[in-house]
């Protein structure tokens, strides 16, 4: 762990007497968790696990996490929602959830549509729609790459720009974000979470779980809504280019810029 990590945790850990956790002495660390944005660190006084969050600053990557604050308060009544004890400056602390990613096997295309809908029907006090096309514009700009540059505009041409329906959704419902737990599936990771077209959350949902023609269509199907289920194909070409420039920043060998190429033509 690099110093200023350290520096940093150990300043988070000393607070452990304002999370509301029944510690009964001040956390150590058990193993850091994995993830690309924020540091997160299992933690423990020998009975409760915890898992603490340290916030990522990097402004590029457009979170807004006083937003994520109010949605993280709004689901806090839902099934799925991860139960969430202190909020500090710039991290989070929540009570350990033991489970697995989901997978293909262990959750299925109804429990997927089923989990979508609830997120979807969630009321939240946030009204701002997030703003796809100004995230696609920014990071393009940033990587000032002609070839990505045509691409992005071409999707954002495709995109249905009229769409006034608005709820909650996730904006990153991949496999990794959801845990099969005892008590059923619990969501990870609300930081891009915002109002939006729901379109794209199911998009994004098809695409992580890497769902086949078949799949998709029953998918779409459960979820039981045909005016959102139209606008689908055109929103997974466009979370495949956000997704593809957000992992140009952290990550470039998991860009799928030759797929996106392909499934344009």
């Amino acid at each position: 762990m690099a110093s200023e990590d350290q520096v940093a945790l150990s300043a988070v850990l000393a607070e452990w007497r304002n999370w509301n956790a029944a510690l009964r002495q001040e956390p150590r660390v058990l193993r850091r968790l994995a993830g690309f944005t924020n540091q997160s660190y299992l933690v423990g006084d020998g009975g409760v696990k915890l898992v603490v969050r340290i916030d990522a600053t990097d402004s590029v990557l457009r979170i807004d996490r006083q937003r994520e604050r109010q949605i993280l308060r709004d689901i806090a009544p839902r099934p799925f929602a991860l139960p969430v004890l202190h909020s500090g400056n710039n991290y989070l602390v929540s009570r350990y959830v033991a489970g697995a990613p989901v997978s293909r096997d262990t959750f299925g295309i109804d429990q997927s549509a089923h989990l979508l809908r609830l997120i979807h029907q969630t009321p939240t006090q946030i009204s701002a729609r997030m703003n796809l096309a100004a995230a696609v514009n920014d990071w393009t700009r940033s990587i000032a790459d002609e070839r990505i540059g045509r691409m992005a505009e071409a999707i954002l041409a495709r995109q249905q720009v009229d769409c006034d329906v608005t709820c909650l959704c996730h904006n990153d419902l991949s496999p990794e974000n959801i845990l099969v737990s005892e008590s059923g599936p619990v969501v990870l990771d609300w930081e891009y979470a915002a109002p939006g077209d729901p379109a794209f959350d199911i998009a994004g949902h098809i695409e992580t779980m890497s769902l086949n023609r078949d799949e998709t269509a029953r998918l779409l199907d459960a979820y039981g809504d045909p005016v959102v289920a139209e606008r689908v194909p055109e929103s997974r070409l466009l979370f495949l280019l956000i997704t593809s420039l957000w992992w140009h920043r952290q990550d470039p060998a998991r860009t799928r810029w030759s797929e996106l190429e392909q499934r344009l033509r």
